[in-house]
């Protein structure tokens, strides 16, 4: 039972060493990379409905419908 305390308090120290380092040497706040994101997220659903909208132009000039 002590190999076993011992194991989990040197995980528990590990993981407290490790979360304080990753705070301190991340590139940016969590808020400044939330609006990165968030900014990826929106550009990226502006092309993908820029495309879907270009495809289904391109099917209507074809003649398709897409109904068999």
């Amino acid at each position: 039972m002590g190999k076993l305390i011992r194991f989990l308090g040197g995980a528990a120290l590990g993981a407290a060493i490790g979360t304080t380092a990753a705070m301190f040497l991340a590139p940016q706040s969590g808020k400044d990379l939330q609006g990165r994101l968030m900014a990826r997220r929106e550009a990226a659903m502006a092309a993908g409905r820029a495309e879907a909208a270009g495809y289904s132009k391109r099917e209507q000039h074809d003649g398709k419908s897409g109904e068999e």
